[in-house]
């Protein structure tokens, strides 16, 4: 595998993760954070358990569930890339076989997952975590997608806001 090393800032998006006809992603995902990094996984789950688009649980825990599998696609999310939680449940997810990836600003995740060839969603430096938020939940949803995103984007872009409104929030 050859790595993949995307870097996000606020302006950049992509599409990886492959989806079926009915748009369900085959298999778990397991989104691993902790605080401000482990929120977007904390989002998406309950989006994805309101939508049925995927499977995705949340991991704010040392290793990983029980249940993991190397079927799983497992995403250590990490800001600073040190968190000690996130960084037991890479070296798990390697352990298991499961699919990795990474996204963070560095730190021993991104060494752990440069070492190994992973796929790495870097984010812009700079930012206190928790205000990083935008940055850590617009990398997962590029990442895993959202059905009808454009759909959405298109709807909200209709609204009667003014331009500058919009922009000045």
């Amino acid at each position: 595998m050859q790595i993949k090393d995307d870097t996000l800032n606020f302006f950049g998006m992509w599409h990886a993760v492959e989806f079926d006809s009915t748009g369900a992603r085959e298999g778990q995902i397991i989104i691993s954070g902790m605080g401000g990094s482990g929120i977007g996984g904390q989002i998406l789950s309950s989006i994805a358990d309101l939508e049925g688009f995927a499977k995705i649980n949340y991991w704010n825990n040392y290793n990983l569930p029980k249940w993991a599998d190397n079927d799983c696609l497992v995403i250590c999310v990490s800001y600073s890339g040190n968190t000690a939680e996130t960084l037991s449940a890479a070296k798990d997810a390697l352990e298991i076989g499961c699919n990795l990836e990474v996204i963070t600003t560095g730190g021993k995740l991104k060494e752990l997952a440069q070492k190994n060839n992973l796929h790495i969603t870097n984010i812009e430096k700079g930012h206190q975590p928790r205000a990083a938020l935008p940055l850590l939940l617009k990398a997962l949803i590029c990442r895993i997608g959202l059905p009808n995103l454009e759909e959405q984007i298109n709807e909200v872009s209709s609204l009667s806001l003014p331009l500058e409104e919009a922009k000045r929030m």
